[in-house]
């Protein structure tokens, strides 16, 4: 069986709460361990001067951190994916944690006969250097020698295409994210964009909702509000195909038009 790892994260607000059931304290970043993995009993005491030092001197988790798995096999085309695993972090790690945890979960799952085909996660910098680390781009490539390496047959007239054609994995951003950053960088208030000599802004947006039939675009003034960053169905709408021919009727919207495409 194939699959792929997801890595999601989301702000929490910080509280630490006692769990009855696994008589533990819940809330504060976990440590990891040398696998990158978060040890899971770190807080769990009997001891009143020991809770109270936790709570001086612990920080609290800021963010929660979640893998998901997506079956890839023909036979699961409608399978959703499912969580493997959950925890609070303070976001303090680096890159060589995020490729010792993909590495172990790789190994991990290949002994129950499934073999991890990549992983995805957001733009955070850790994780970029952790990609280019795990495929040798532009980077000392992590697996050198190991006995999994794929082999990928890339066209030979890719020539643009810069891949190695081993790899134990593949590593892709999120294009959930990728979508909502592109429509977030043009909606900023504190940043222009330039395409040659045209300014991407959105005021060629604002002029079709205002002109134009709704039925022609299908977009509203929400779509265009900065405040809803991960607002996705919204940038699939701005940059759907009635939109793009539309905009080539409105004025001074060449710079958006391209950088919708």
């Amino acid at each position: 069986m194939r699959s792929t790892s997801h890595r999601e994260q989301q702000r929490v607000v910080s509280k630490v709460t006692y769990d009855t059931t696994s008589n533990k304290f819940i809330g504060f970043a976990l440590p990891l361990d040398d696998n990158g993995f978060p040890i899971a009993n770190s807080y769990s005491t009997e001891s009143f001067s020991c809770l109270e030092e936790w709570y001086s001197n612990v920080p609290r988790a800021k963010s929660l951190n979640a893998y998901l798995i997506q079956p890839l096999s023909s036979a699961a085309n409608n399978t959703s994916p499912f969580l493997l695993s959950a925890y609070g972090t303070d976001n303090k790690f680096e890159s060589s944690d995020v490729i010792s945890r993909w590495h172990h979960i790789h190994q991990k799952f290949k002994a129950k006969d499934i073999r991890i085909l990549g992983f995805s996660t957001d733009c955070d910098s850790r994780y970029l250097h952790a990609m280019r680390a795990s495929l040798g781009f532009f980077s000392t490539f992590a697996y050198v020698d190991h006995p999994d390496l794929l082999s990928i047959d890339l066209p030979r007239t890719w020539s643009w295409f810069f891949m190695q054609h081993e790899q134990l994995y593949i590593c892709f951003q999120d294009p959930v994210h990728i979508c909502t950053k592109l429509r977030n960088r043009i909606l900023s208030e504190t940043t222009h964009l330039l395409l040659g000599d045209q300014l991407i802004n959105i005021e060629p947006l604002i002029y079709m909702i205002s002109n134009y039939s709704k039925l022609d675009h299908a977009l509203v003034r929400s779509d265009i509000n900065p405040k809803d960053r991960q607002n996705y169905s919204s940038a699939a709408k701005i940059s759907s195909n009635n939109v793009v021919a539309l905009l080539e009727k409105i004025p001074n919207s060449l710079g958006i038009n391209i950088y919708l495409q």
